[in-house]
């Protein structure tokens, strides 16, 4: 139940503002109304609106009591959320559009416990009697010790937890031992949480139209929609994501990872690219310079050279046989080799977590090693995209539908 959040930021979260958001906002055509209802229908949120819109709600009254009590003020004189801080935020959108990774990087920026009762988590935990009840209340009451603060108590697939009434699935959900069975006590209990607080509980669903939606707005105080990335945004990702995998970096990157010094680089550069030479300041560092005194020779003990030294150094160094599997080049420019425009027109409809995966189940160590013999092509990264699920009209009609709902 009690997690540790991932690595990862809100700088991670990759996109830009939408430079035809506003203009969208204040326009008013035929093609913006809803065709059966004739509603005005707002423009998706761009990853920026959601990076701040999850800022807002959950990272700043995390952190700051008077944030809490100044936010509930204004509520109770404007009459909004009931005169009350938001308890509870609810994120919906495909899968892989990055409801989960919203979540890790709110834990990760107010430093909170992260306390796990997804329904993947729950399901064949405190199955007796009453169990349900018992979990709740511990993770509540741990969620309201000011010792333990500030905490967030993650919910995945809440549809599960909240299921509507009728059919054998959601019968099976709403079992002794299904996660359904929490749903009767969640809303007491996210009610009981105060601008005292330091607690905020974050849910995630990728059908909430299968969740009872009465129990919804008991349980949920904001609703954020994470839709699938626009064409820029897709283009950024598909940049991002080549470049981590022909670099060989892990999958989840931090932008904003502490810089590395010359001699991590230098081999860092040295193991990325195959040059099989240790760094030639190495032995020098390590057992001192060899000339004593002002202006000569090598270099003293746990020093390093400059930035310009290392990459005369690196102009300097021989490719090996074995290691011209990039062909020598850096993976900016093996990415500027693709037509990544036309991966990012082609892959409308997917989700970030579908380009992730089609990049690095392709990418793999031994197609690296083979890139000077056979490079890249967009067709490979396109045959791993289209074994990933993708988001049809029909699905964003619901994801719409849902969205005018709780609005």
């Amino acid at each position: 139940i009690v997690n540790s959040p991932r690595d990862v930021s809100f700088s991670t979260f990759i996109g830009n503002p939408s430079l035809l958001g506003s203009r969208y906002a204040s326009s008013d055509t035929p093609a913006q109304r809803h065709p059966v209802t004739g509603a005005w229908m707002p423009a998706d949120p761009s990853p920026a609106q959601l990076r701040e819109a999850m800022m807002l709600y959950t990272v700043m009254p995390l952190v700051s009591t008077p944030v809490r009590r100044a936010v509930a003020a204004f509520n109770a004189k404007y009459k909004l959320c009931d005169g009350r801080v938001p308890r509870s935020v609810l994120l919906y959108g495909p899968h892989g559009s990055g409801k989960s990774h919203l979540v890790q990087a709110a834990a990760r920026a107010c430093g909170a416990l992260l306390l796990n009762i997804s329904a993947a988590n729950v399901e064949g935990k405190f199955v007796e009697k009453g169990g349900a009840a018992k979990l709740l209340h511990m993770v509540f009451e741990v969620a309201k010790d000011p010792a333990m603060a500030p905490v967030i108590i993650y919910i995945d697939d809440v549809d599960k937890l909240l299921p509507a009434g009728g059919g054998g699935k959601k019968k099976a959900a709403g079992s002794d031992s299904g996660p359904g069975r929490f749903k009767k006590d969640l809303a007491t209990y996210i009610k009981s949480l105060t601008v005292e607080h330091s607690a905020l509980v974050i849910g995630c669903s990728s059908e909430p139209w299968e969740a009872d939606a009465k129990a919804l707005a008991e349980c949920f105080d904001k609703f954020l929609y994470t839709p699938c990335p626009d064409y820029g945004t897709r283009t950024k990702l598909w940049r991002t994501f080549l470049q981590a995998a022909l670099a060989g970096a892990p999958e989840t990157m931090e932008h904003d990872a502490p810089a590395t010094s010359a001699l991590t680089a230098m081999e860092m550069t040295s193991n990325t690219f195959g040059l099989n030479v240790a760094p030639p300041w190495r032995s020098s560092a390590t057992s001192g310079s060899s000339s004593g005194g002002g202006g000569g020779g090598g270099m003293a003990s746990g020093s390093g050279p400059g930035v310009t030294d290392m990459r005369a150094l690196l102009s300097t160094l021989p490719l090996t046989p074995a290691s011209s599997s990039v062909s020598g080049e850096r993976p900016s420019h093996l990415v500027d080799a693709l037509n990544v425009s036309a991966l990012s027109s082609v892959s409308n409809g997917y989700a970030a977590g579908s380009l992730r995966k089609a990049v690095f189940a392709n990418l793999t160590s031994r197609r690296l090693e083979r890139l000077a013999q056979r490079p890249l092509a967009e067709s490979e990264l396109l045959s791993s995209l289209a074994r990933c699920p993708r988001v049809y009209a029909d699905d964003n009609e619901r994801f719409q539908t849902f969205t005018d709902a709780v609005t």
